[in-house]
C-alpha cells in the first residue's frame, strides 16, 4: 500500500508526504530450503515514510527552488529467518536531505546536501561464512554528501 498527499500551503510552499507499507513475505513453506510461510523477504522494510517541504519562488528572470526531505526506513532482515547463517535484524533509520537551486530558461544550478545529519545506517550485510573474516562487512548508506549539480535542457 502506498499513500501520497500534497498540500499547497501557499503559492510558494508545499508539503508532501508518502507512506509505503509492504508485506513482502513467503506465502508457502518449503522446508528443505528453510523457507516458512510468513518469512519476510530480505532487505524489504515493512514501513517507509517520506516527508518534504518544498519552496518555489519565481524571480524576474529565474525560478528559485528549495526542498527539505525527511526519510524513514523501517527495520528489515538480511535473510529469510534465523536458520540462515547470514540472518541479522537491521534497525530502522532516518535521513534528512536538503537542496536549493535556481533555474534560468534551460539552465539549472542546484546545491544539495544528502544525509544532512550524517546518519550511519546498515542496509545489508555479508557474513564470514564463505569468505572468512576478510569477507565479512556491512553495506551502509552514503555519509553526508555535499554537491553542486548543473544541468541544461535542450
Amino acid at each position: 500500500v502506498e499513500l501520497e498527499a500534497r498540500y499547497h500551503v501557499s503559492d510558494q510552499f508545499s508539503l508532501v508526504s508518502v507512506y509505503d507499507h509492504s508485506r513482502a513475505e513467503i506465502n508457502k513453506t518449503i522446508e528443505d530450503k528453510s523457507l516458512y510461510k510468513g518469512d519476510a523477504l530480505p532487505g524489504v522494510a515493512r514501513d517507509r515514510i517520506n516527508l518534504a517541504i518544498e519552496f518555489s519562488q519565481p524571480l524576474q528572470h529565474a525560478l528559485l527552488e528549495a526542498k527539505i526531505t525527511y526519510q524513514y526506513t523501517g527495520s528489515r532482515n538480511t535473510a529469510f529467518n534465523d536458520e540462515y547463517y547470514t540472518y541479522r535484524e537491521l534497525p530502522s533509520y532516518q535521513t534528512v536531505d536538503a537542496q536549493i537551486g535556481i533555474s534560468f530558461d534551460q539552465w539549472n544550478l542546484m546545491l544539495f546536501v544528502n544525509n544532512l545529519t550524517d546518519t550511519y545506517a546498515v542496509t545489508g550485510a555479508r557474513s564470514n561464512y564463505w569468505y572468512r573474516e576478510q569477507g565479512q562487512f556491512d553495506y551502509i548508506i552514503r555519509p553526508r554528501t555535499l554537491g553542486l549539480r548543473a544541468s541544461v535542457t535542450f
